[in-house]
């Protein structure tokens, strides 16, 4: 199977393929394998239980019910910073 790549991509190949010792076809197959198992959902070997489930939703209920940090509304840094935005 032949893939056609600008000229920037070879070089990235070929530099990564001499980084790791390692062929083309190996580099190109391995930064696959290793983007694929970074970006790919994990899947749990079995499904929560019904207890499980509830206590996830009962430490969700209380996450969701905790007040803003210090007022600050949306910003979680706000209370590092005097009022003319210096640092306290």
């Amino acid at each position: 199977m032949e893939i056609a790549v600008d000229a920037e991509t070879a070089r990235a190949v070929r530099r990564l393929a001499i980084l790791r010792k390692e062929t083309l076809e190996q580099a190109i197959s391995g930064a696959i394998r290793e983007a694929l198992a970074r970006t790919e959902p994990t899947v749990p070997d079995r499904p929560l239980t019904a207890a499980q489930q509830a206590t996830i939703a009962q430490i969700l209920a209380q996450v969701k019910a905790l007040p803003p940090l210090d007022g600050a509304g949306d910003d979680p840094t706000a209370f590092l910073y005097d009022q003319n935005g210096l640092p306290h």
